[in-house]
């Protein structure tokens, strides 16, 4: 231990040492002068920049995590599946009360943009030391390609949060009913169209719709990449909030591609309905324009970790040794 060398024999280079090694953030090797190496514990301060979206049992282990044990990959899947679940069914159950009841805030979509990003401040707050609280693919490719996740736990992720959002959008269904659903579209996203005379017609084009997307979900991205850890639930929640406000009109505001999957496709009991019994109609307004809601976020996590990479410098770790002479 540092401790036990005298003031005399470390002097100033003791405390230079200390300065270097906290700034390195390394465990450093000292020597005394009777040859007996010991090691110094570096000086750890705290990241405020470091992501948050990292679990807690894999930071610092980025290049290692693909080698771990499938058992340490279930526990984070379970409470991303769970977690996307949550927030698919507070998602739908906004769009719901926006259609259907008093409007507390005075517009239908801030109710919906509120109760999203509320929704995510709270399960991220409560999950992120377990998996990193992603609950939407898009976050989770993001991540990975900032080097902060393995490719096997993003795979892992991905099949979580689908089926998550699955399970969330049945228990909506459970709970409303078919008619209450249909009434909303089973809460698709879709982009903003018209129907004339039983055929849909585009408001916005695909290829702006998918842009629309890609550049909200940027946004998220490097508020998810970049917000300090202590508020980085926060800074998420508000990101996805003013996403919704901001294309929740022209596309709905996905900006996560399993809270669009997992009302899709309970959408198929449509298919009983007089409404949508053409099945070329319900293919039209339900899964023709799916892809955008896949395409987009995903897209916009790639150009986040692009932009990520091009303004932030490389951290390098420093290795020193000291002897005392």
């Amino acid at each position: 231990m540092l401790s036990s060398i005298s003031e005399e024999e470390t002097g100033h280079q003791g405390s230079a040492m200390n300065q270097v090694l906290a700034e390195s953030g390394d465990d450093g090797v000292f020597v005394r002068p009777d040859n007996r190496v010991h090691t110094i514990p570096a000086i750890r301060t705290r990241n405020e920049n470091a992501s948050l979206l990292i679990p807690a049992q894999t930071q610092g282990q980025e290049n290692e995590q693909d080698d771990a044990p499938a058992s340490a990959l279930v526990t984070p899947a379970l409470v991303e599946s769970l977690g996307t679940a949550a927030f698919v069914f507070v998602g739908l159950l906004s769009v719901w009360n926006s259609r259907n009841g008093e409007q507390p805030f005075g517009e239908p979509i801030l109710v919906v943009a509120l109760a999203h990003g509320l929704a995510l401040f709270v399960l991220i707050s409560s999950t992120a030391h377990v998996s990193g609280g992603h609950f939407n693919p898009a976050v989770s490719l993001g991540v990975f390609l900032a080097g902060r996740m393995g490719f096997v736990r993003m795979v892992s992720y991905w099949t979580a949060q689908v089926f998550g959002s699955i399970f969330g959008a049945g228990l909506v269904l459970a709970v409303l009913g078919q008619d209450h659903l249909s009434a909303m579209s089973y809460g698709v996203h879709n982009p903003q169209m018209i129907v004339v005379n039983g055929t849909s017609q585009q408001v916005i084009t695909s290829a702006k719709a998918m842009g629309l997307e890609l550049v909200a979900t940027s946004v998220l991205l490097l508020a998810v990449l970049t917000a300090p850890h202590h508020a980085a639930p926060l800074h998420i929640g508000m990101a996805v909030t003013t996403g919704i406000l901001t294309i929740g009109g022209q596309t709905g505001g996905s900006m996560n591609p399993a809270r669009s999957f997992g009302p899709l496709l309970i959408s198929i009991n449509a298919l009983s309905l007089e409404k949508y019994s053409n099945e070329t109609l319900y293919f039209d307004v339900f899964w023709k324009r799916h892809w955008i809601y896949w395409a987009g976020p995903l897209l916009g996590a790639i150009v986040a970790s692009i932009v990520l990479r091009l303004l932030s410098p490389t951290e390098k770790k420093l290795h020193i040794r000291i002897k005392v002479q």
